[in-house]
């Protein structure tokens, strides 16, 4: 199924969108690095304003994250909402109601079919005492 050219739109933003947060992610970390590096070089502890800096960008860091998480339910939201995957999922829904019933019948072949052995069984048990009775007899 080709794509749309709104679907192609909404996939557009969405990667811009991810660029820019990967960007946003990569100059946070370079300055949590900074930060941790900077007191290293100088042979000392970080200071309270490093560890409070450091704190704060990788709290910032954590929402990054969880950015993308949004951002991947709003395409996807988005996405879903288009006529072509609405046309798409109705076309499943009638496959797959289709195929429930083939399962059904498939399921009531298969109990004719136990009941039809178990009734040969029983054929063949009778079949078979006859034959003992009338051997026993001749």
């Amino acid at each position: 199924m080709p794509e749309s050219p709104l679907a192609q739109d909404i996939l557009t933003t969405a990667k811009e969108a991810r660029k820019n947060l990967a960007e946003l992610e990569q100059d946070l970390q370079d300055e949590i690095n900074e930060i941790n590096f900077a007191a290293f070089r100088d042979n000392r502890v970080m200071n309270a304003e490093e560890r409070k800096r450091r704190a704060s960008r990788r709290s910032s860091h954590t929402e990054i994250r969880e950015a993308y998480v949004v951002l991947a339910y709003v395409t996807l939201k988005h996405l879903d909402e288009l006529d072509e995957v609405k046309e798409l999922q109705a076309k499943m829904n009638a496959i797959n109601d289709g195929l429930s019933d083939d399962l059904d019948r498939l399921k009531k072949i298969e109990k004719y079919a136990g009941t039809i052995a178990r009734i040969t069984d029983q054929f063949a048990n009778i079949v078979e005492k006859a034959a003992s009775l009338a051997a026993g007899m001749a």
